[in-house]
C-alpha cells in the first residue's frame, strides 16, 4: 500500500488537530515513522491511522472526485474550500454546507437563483439552490412529491439553509406575486421569536423542529404552503441553564415593546421574573439599540457586562419585525396585544410563589403575600377569576362516589409546596404550547391554499395542563399557517428543519426526543449512503472494498427504547404501589374483610330473584344491608376511626347477613318444595291422559284390523272361486283343442313317414336295377339330433350350458351347447306362442306361489333334449306345466323391467373339464359378474385367479358378452347369484373400470352407464 521511497504526502490521525500531514520515513512490522511536514518532528503510528493524501492545494467540487476518498482528504477538501468562501461542496447527490458565520450576499443573490434553474447537479458549483432544482426537476419527472432534508448539530445553520431553498422554490417557481413567497418567508421572525433561543453553542438554536411544505399545481407553479411543527421544548419556558436564555420573545418583549405596553403589561428587568433571572438575562443588540434601551429593563448582568452580540440578532430590531410579521399576516392590533398579554401572563405565572399554611389540617400550601400581586396581574390578563386561578394552583379535585346510584362528589385536595409550584410551571407551559399552534394555524391560513387546515391538541394528565408553553406556540403556529395562501394542490416539494443535537448538563425529554431524532436521520443517511450502496456493489460483483463507518444503531435500538419504557412503568408501579401499602396498610385488611360481605350479599340477591313471594319487601331488605356494609367502608375510608369500632360493626353486619341468609334460604328451600309436589301432580295427570290415549288408540287400530282381515279374505276367496271356475273351463277346452290337434299331428307324422319310405324304397329299387349303391336319405325329422357327436349333452341343464357359454374357450365345445340351448328354447317358445291365450289365467293360480324362484330353472330342465326323445316332440303335458310356471313367474318377479339396474356374480366351476381333462387336479375356477340394464346386459367382468381380468361394455364389446336376456339366464331366480350395486361398483373400480368407461366414453350404448361416468367425474 505504501512504499518507504515514494516519498509521497499522507494523513496521519492526530487527536488534537483531527489530520497532520507527513512522509514515512520507516516501515516496521505493526506500526510506521513519519515525519511531519509542518514542524519535521516525527511519529510512530500503526497502520490503520494513515490515510493516502491528494495534492495539498487541490480541491474539487464533489468528494467523490478525489483520488484517494477518505476521511482526511474529504475535511482537507472542505476545509480549504471553506477558506475560499466555498461553503458548499458535494458528496455525490448530498450537500454539505459550512456555516461560514458571515454574510455572503452576492452567494445568493437574485442572477445566482437564475443560473441554478434547470441545471443538473454537477453542471454549476456546489450551492443549496441545486439541491432545491433538483427536487423540483425530479417531482415533475417522477409525478411524486420530494422531501428535502436539512441536519445537523445547533448551530450549524440549518434555518438559514432552509431560507434559502424555499426562496428558491418561490422566487422560480411562484405564480402569487410573491405572496405566498412573503407570507412563508415573513412567518420565519415571527416562529423564530417564539421557537427560538440561546443555547451554550448557538445563539440562535431553533428549539423545535418544522416541517415546510411548498405545494405546486397541474402546471408546476407554487399555489400554497404548509408548516407543521413539533417538539417544542416545553422545559425551557420555567427553566434554562446558566448561560441560556428563554426563548427569544420574552426579552424581545422586555426590550422592544412601547413604554405604555410594558406598563399595560407590567413589565421590567428579566432579573424581576422568576422564569428568566436563572439563566442569561443579557439582551442581543447593538450600539444604536443599547441608546434606544429603556433603564428599567436592563438587568444587572446587563449594565455590568454589557450586551450580547450576534450579526443576526437584535432583541429591538427583531421585536419590530415580529410586530411588522403579525401586520403582514392580517393580526389586528387586538389580536397582537393579546399575544403579548399572554406571552406577559407565562413570566407573572412564574412569579407566583408558594408557602406551607399553618391553618390547614391537612399539610397544604398557600400563596405567599408578596407574590399575591403578580396572581392578580396573571388572573386580569388571562381574564380568569383571581380565587378560581388560586384554588387551581393550591388544590387538585378528588371525584369519589358514596354509592353506585349517587352522582359524583368533588373534594378538593390541597397541593402541598412542591406541588403546587408543578402545578404553576405546567400551567405556563400549556399557555405557552396553545399559543404557538394557534400562530402557526395562522401562518398557515394566511399561505393562499383553498383547502387548509391545522390542527394540533396536547393531552396531559397533571392537575394542570402540562404543557402551557407548548400551547401558546402551537397558537403562533397556526396564526402563521393561516396567513399564507394555498390554493388546489396535485404535489408539494418538503422541507424538514430539524432542531439541532444539543448536550445539557441536565437535559429534558423535549432536547432527548430532539437528539433521538438528529440520530435517526443520521442513521438513514448511513443505511442508503453507505449500506445499501455497498449492498448494491456486492450485488453487482464490482469487487470494491467494503467501507467500514460508525454506526449509531445501539442508541436508537427501538427494542432498548421500549424496554427502558417499560422497566420505567414497572418502577413507577412497584414504587406507588409501595408508598400506597405504606400510608394505607392499617385500612387495607379491614377494607378487604368488609368487602368481602358484598359476595354474600350478592348470593342473597340471586336467591331474592328466585323468590315469587314477597319478593319487593325481601330485596328492599337485602338492600338495606348493603347499604350498611357501603356506609362502613366510606368510614373506614374518609374517616379515622379505630379498629375496635371497625371489628364491632363488622361483626353486627356478619351476624345480620347470616341470619338473613339462613331465612332465605328456608324460604327458598320450602318454594321449591311446593313447587316439585305442584310438578309431581302434573306430571302424574300428564301420564295418565297419555295412557287413555294409548289404549284408545290401540282399540281402534285392532277393530280396523279386524275389520281389514276379513274383507281380505272375502274378497279371497271370491276371487278364488272365479278363478277356479275359469281354469276348469280353460282345462276342458284345452283337452278338446289338444286331443283334435294331437290327432291331426299324428296323422301327418304318419304321412310324412309313409311317404319317406315309399321314396327309400323306390331309390333301393332303382339303384339295385343300375348296380349302384344306394344313398340313404336322411328322414326331416324336425327335432332330431345327431346321435354320434364328440360331446353328450343331454344331462346338462339350462344354466350350466348357459355357464359353458360365457366361460368356455373350447370352441367345438362352444358350438355344441349353443346348439343344444338353442334347440330347447325355440321348443319352449314354439309352446308358449300356441299358449299365448291361456298364460294370463294360469298366473293367478295361487298354488304356484309355492314353486315362483324355481320357475325359470325347472322349465329349462324339464325341457327334454330332442337327443333324448328320437326326435319325438316333448310330452304336451310337461310342456303345458312349464309353461303355466314360467307365465305364472313372469307376471309376478317382473324380472328386467325397464330402468331397473340389477348385478349378478356366479362362479365358474366349468362342468366340461371332466369331459375334456379328467387328470387335470387344478380345475379352473373365478368368478362372472353381471349389471343388467332392464332386460338386457350393460356390463360385463370376468376375474380368473392369476390372470388380467376381463371388462365389456355394451355398445363396445357387444360381440363377447352374453346375448340373453335377462329372463333367458335364469339369474333372476339363481339363488345367492344377485348382489348389490355397491359389491359391483367396488369390483369394477377396482379393476380399472372408470379409465376403461374413460376410454370408450362416445361408444357406450348404455344410457345409465353414460350418466354412472359422469358422476365418476
Amino acid at each position: 500500500m505504501f512504499a518507504l521511497n515514494d516519498n509521497k504526502p499522507i494523513w496521519i490521525r492526530d487527536d488534537e488537530h483531527g489530520f497532520l500531514l507527513g512522509k514515512i520515513i520507516d516501515i516496521g512490522s505493526d506500526n510506521v515513522t513519519v515525519q511531519l511536514i509542518n514542524n519535521r518532528t516525527t511519529k510512530v503510528v500503526p497502520y490503520d491511522s494513515i490515510f493516502q493524501a491528494e495534492e495539498y492545494d487541490k480541491d474539487v467540487d464533489d468528494n467523490c472526485a478525489l483520488m484517494y476518498l477518505n476521511e482526511a482528504t474529504l475535511l482537507n477538501n472542505i476545509r480549504r474550500r471553506y477558506k475560499k468562501d466555498l461553503i458548499y461542496t458535494y458528496v455525490a447527490n448530498i450537500l454539505i454546507a459550512i456555516n461560514p458565520y458571515k454574510q455572503l450576499s452576492s452567494l445568493y443573490s437574485i442572477d445566482a437563483i437564475k443560473r441554478y434553474n434547470g441545471k443538473s447537479l454537477g453542471i454549476m458549483p456546489p450551492h443549496v439552490y441545486a439541491i432545491g432544482d433538483k427536487a423540483y426537476r425530479d417531482m415533475r419527472r417522477v409525478k411524486q412529491s420530494q422531501s428535502i432534508i436539512i441536519s445537523g448539530e445547533s448551530g450549524a445553520g440549518k434555518t438559514e439553509s432552509a431560507k434559502y431553498v424555499l426562496r428558491y422554490l418561490t422566487e422560480s417557481y411562484g405564480v402569487h406575486n410573491g405572496q405566498i413567497e412573503d407570507r412563508i418567508n415573513e412567518s420565519n421572525p415571527l416562529l423564530e421569536a417564539f421557537g427560538n433561543a440561546k443555547t451554550t453553542r448557538n445563539n440562535n438554536s431553533s428549539r423545535f423542529g418544522k416541517f415546510i411544505e411548498v405545494h405546486f399545481n397541474n402546471k408546476h407553479r407554487v399555489v400554497g404552503g404548509y408548516i407543521s411543527h413539533y417538539l417544542l421544548e416545553k422545559s425551557r419556558v420555567c427553566v434554562q441553564s446558566k448561560d441560556e436564555r428563554n426563548y427569544h420573545i420574552f426579552y424581545q418583549l422586555c426590550a422592544g415593546a412601547s413604554e405604555s405596553t410594558r406598563r399595560e403589561l407590567r413589565l421590567s428587568s428579566p432579573d424581576n421574573f422568576h422564569y428568566l433571572n436563572r439563566g442569561c438575562t443579557q439582551y442581543f443588540c447593538n450600539s444604536q439599540a443599547e441608546k434606544l434601551l429603556s433603564k428599567t429593563s436592563r438587568s444587572q448582568d446587563f449594565i455590568s457586562k454589557g450586551p450580547l452580540h450576534d450579526p443576526q440578532i437584535d432583541d429591538l430590531n427583531n421585536f419590530n419585525e415580529c410586530n411588522q410579521s403579525m401586520d403582514q399576516m392580517g393580526l389586528t392590533t387586538q389580536d397582537k396585544l393579546n399575544i403579548y398579554s399572554t406571552v406577559a401572563a407565562v413570566l407573572h405565572v412564574g412569579n407566583i410563589d408558594f408557602e406551607d399554611n399553618p391553618e390547614s389540617t391537612k399539610g397544604g400550601c398557600k400563596i405567599t403575600s408578596t407574590t399575591e400581586k403578580s396572581l392578580s396581574i396573571t388572573a386580569e390578563m388571562l381574564g380568569l377569576d383571581q380565587n378560581d386561578l388560586r384554588n387551581a394552583l393550591i388544590t387538585r379535585v378528588l371525584m369519589t362516589k358514596t354509592t353506585s346510584r349517587s352522582k359524583e362528589t368533588v373534594i378538593p385536595v390541597p397541593l402541598k409546596v412542591h406541588e403546587a409550584q408543578n402545578a404553576r410551571d405546567a400551567l405556563a407551559k400549556a399557555i405557552y404550547i396553545r399559543l404557538f399552534d394557534q400562530i402557526v394555524a395562522f401562518v398557515n391560513k394566511s399561505i393562499p391554499f383553498s383547502s387548509s387546515t391545522a390542527y394540533i391538541a396536547q393531552n396531559e394528565r397533571d392537575a394542570l395542563a402540562k404543557a402551557i408553553y407548548i400551547r401558546l406556540f402551537d397558537q403562533i403556529v397556526a396564526f402563521v399557517n393561516k396567513s399564507i395562501p394555498f390554493s388546489s394542490s396535485t404535489a408539494y416539494i418538503g422541507i424538514l428543519d430539524i432542531a439541532g443535537f444539543e448536550y445539557f448538563p441536565i437535559n429534558s425529554f423535549e432536547q432527548f426526543c430532539t437528539n433521538y431524532c438528529n440520530e435517526k436521520l443520521q442513521q438513514f443517511f448511513n443505511e442508503r449512503i453507505l449500506k445499501e450502496e455497498q449492498l448494491l456493489y456486492e450485488k453487482e460483483g464490482l469487487g470494491l472494498k467494503k467501507i467500514s463507518y460508525i454506526d449509531n444503531q445501539d442508541c436508537i435500538v427501538k427494542n432498548k427504547i421500549l424496554y427502558r419504557r417499560q422497566c420505567f412503568v414497572d418502577i413507577q408501579r412497584h414504587v406507588r404501589m409501595h408508598l400506597v401499602y405504606k400510608r394505607y396498610a392499617p385500612q387495607i385488611q379491614d377494607l378487604v374483610k368488609v368487602k368481602a360481605l358484598y359476595e354474600q350479599v350478592s348470593s342473597m340477591e340471586k336467591i331474592v330473584r328466585q323468590m315469587k313471594f314477597n319478593k319487593e319487601k325481601v330485596y328492599k331488605s337485602v338492600q338495606k344491608l348493603r347499604q350498611r356494609i357501603d356506609q362502613l367502608i366510606n368510614e373506614i375510608t374518609n374517616r379515622s376511626v379505630n379498629s375496635t369500632y371497625i371489628d364491632n360493626a363488622y361483626n353486627e353486619l356478619v351476624s345480620l347477613i347470616d341470619r338473613e341468609f339462613r331465612r332465605l334460604k328456608h324460604v327458598l328451600a320450602q318454594q321449591e318444595i311446593k313447587e316439585e309436589e305442584h310438578l309431581k301432580k302434573i306430571q302424574m295427570e300428564l301420564e295418565h291422559e297419555k295412557t287413555k290415549k294409548i289404549a284408545e288408540k290401540k282399540r281402534l287400530e285392532q277393530e280396523q284390523e279386524e275389520f281389514r282381515q276379513r274383507s281380505a279374505i272375502a274378497q279371497h276367496q271370491r276371487e278364488q272361486a272365479q278363478l277356479e271356475s275359469k281354469l276348469t273351463a280353460d282345462e276342458t277346452k284345452y283337452q278338446k283343442k289338444h286331443q283334435v290337434s294331437q290327432t291331426d299331428e299324428e296323422g301327418r307324422f304318419a304321412e310324412i313317414n309313409e311317404r319317406e319310405r315309399r321314396d327309400y324304397d323306390l331309390a333301393r329299387r332303382l339303384a339295385l336295377e343300375t348296380g349302384d349303391e344306394a344313398d340313404l336319405p336322411q328322414l326331416q325329422q324336425p327335432y332330431r339330433r345327431l346321435i354320434n357327436q364328440k360331446y353328450n349333452l343331454n344331462r346338462y341343464s339350462y344354466s350350466e350350458l348357459r355357464d359353458l357359454i360365457n366361460t368356455s374357450c373350447d370352441w367345438e365345445l362352444l358350438q355344441a351347447c349353443r346348439e343344444e340351448l338353442h334347440q330347447r328354447v325355440k321348443l319352449f317358445y314354439a309352446w308358449k306362442s300356441k299358449n299365448q291365450k291361456r298364460k294370463n289365467s294360469f298366473a293367478l293360480n295361487n298354488r304356484m306361489d309355492e314353486v315362483d324362484e324355481q320357475a325359470s330353472k325347472d322349465i329349462l330342465n324339464n325341457i327334454a333334449p330332442p337327443s333324448m326323445t328320437g326326435g319325438a316332440s316333448t310330452s304336451i303335458a310337461s310342456i303345458k306345466k312349464v309353461g303355466q310356471l314360467m307365465t305364472a313367474n313372469s307376471k309376478k318377479s317382473s324380472s328386467g323391467k325397464v330402468g331397473e339396474q340389477r348385478y349378478f356374480r356366479v362362479p365358474f366351476n366349468r362342468p366340461n373339464d371332466q369331459n375334456r381333462d379328467t387328470h387335470v387336479e387344478q380345475k379352473k375356477k373365478g368368478w362372472w359378474y353381471a349389471h343388467f340394464d332392464g332386460k338386457w346386459i350393460a356390463r360385463q367382468m370376468e376375474i380368473h385367479p392369476n390372470q388380467k381380468p376381463v371388462l365389456l361394455v355394451a355398445g363396445v364389446d357387444d360381440i363377447n358378452m352374453c346375448d340373453l336376456s335377462l329372463d333367458d339366464t335364469g339369474l333372476a331366480s339363481k339363488k345367492g347369484a344377485e348382489i348389490f350395486e355397491s359389491d359391483f361398483e367396488q369390483e369394477w373400480l377396482k379393476h380399472n373400470g372408470r379409465e376403461y368407461l374413460k376410454a370408450h366414453f362416445r361408444h357406450i350404448s348404455s344410457k345409465y352407464v353414460v350418466q354412472l361416468l359422469q358422476n365418476y367425474r
